[in-house]
């Protein structure tokens, strides 16, 4: 008895993370639909100044972005955040960059259909961080591609 009790209590614990999460998407598309409305260009806010685009072949993988030391990945194409590509190699990127000291932080943002929204990287410290997670997109952006030739 004792047994799901703890379980439900770890239910709820969980609904109330995917929750908060969800949440956190639906202000993130408020944010974006009243950037659009205000005249801002897509989700930079006018602190960001674009700087590159990140490609593979002909497709648009996301527009990258610069404010002082941190960078924001936009990703313009579709990747699900749930892809093992993206759990098994992008985010251990991010955490080893953090490790070794060469970034701050890092946040990741979800489309509310689950597909990878934002990547900010904030107080980079060295500019092979910021080539490192342009390669870890590209070769997340090949494997899900290479999972689902159709697209």
């Amino acid at each position: 008895m004792r047994e799901s009790k703890g379980s439900s209590h770890e239910e709820a614990i969980e609904y109330l993370k995917k929750k908060i999460r969800w949440l956190e998407r639906r202000l993130q598309i408020y944010r974006t639909m009243l950037a659009l409305l205000e005249g801002r260009d897509e989700a930079v806010s006018k602190e960001y100044e674009k700087i590159s685009l990140i490609s593979q072949g002909d497709e648009v993988i996301a527009s990258l972005a610069k404010s002082g030391n941190d960078y924001r990945f936009i990703i313009t194409s579709s990747i699900p955040t749930d892809s093992p590509e993206v759990q098994s190699f992008l985010l251990p990127q991010l955490n080893d960059l953090q490790k070794a000291g060469l970034i701050k932080s890092y946040g990741i943002r979800e489309r509310e259909n689950g597909q990878l929204a934002e990547i900010d990287v904030l107080g980079v410290r060295s500019e092979y961080a910021i080539k490192q997670v342009i390669s870890a997109l590209q070769y997340v952006w090949v494997k899900t591609r290479q999972r689902r030739p159709s697209e």
